[in-house]
């Protein structure tokens, strides 16, 4: 399958499609993306607000898969992911050509690391060293946070 992403006037994609493989072959039984484009155009009706881009579910062009809320840079021809709502802090990274805590993570053996928009910073975790994981998380709605559960006791955040 091939797959073609419905991009706005702002470039701001709206809508995902998969279009079978044997639509974009041309008569040297070579894949067009014209071709999809057309199958799409005749399918959907031709729409000047709106622009049809070919992209890749493995990521083989055009940066990345394409998701509804990215953004089609058609200077560098590939897909910019939406900033995410919940890293307000993020940068974005234009070698990348993603987004990034403002701080890289640390890399330091024993730990894992999790980024704190609050304090626009790491907070580590110590990894055990042997034996289960008994803790569990789960995301507190009201908090917007994730709270530490003991398996066997109350809540321990």
């Amino acid at each position: 399958m091939a797959n073609f992403a419905k991009v706005n006037s702002n470039n701001i994609v709206e809508r995902l499609v998969s279009v079978d493989n044997e639509e974009l072959l041309d008569e040297n039984e070579q894949e067009s993306e014209a071709l999809g484009i057309a199958f799409l155009h005749d399918l959907y009706g031709y729409d000047s607000d709106m622009k049809w881009v070919q992209t890749s579910y493995n990521a083989n062009f055009r940066n990345r898969f394409a998701c509804i809320g990215d953004t089609y840079d058609k200077v560098r021809d590939v897909f910019l992911p939406k900033k995410p709502e919940s890293h307000p802090s993020w940068v974005f990274n234009d070698q990348t050509l993603n987004w990034e805590p403002p701080i890289p993570q640390p890399e330091e053996e024993g730990f894992y690391f999790i980024w704190n928009d609050e304090t626009e910073s790491w907070d580590s975790f110590l990894i055990p060293e042997s034996g289960p994981i008994t803790q569990i998380f789960e995301w507190d709605e009201e908090k917007q946070l994730l709270i530490v559960k003991d398996k066997d006791a109350e809540s321990i955040s």
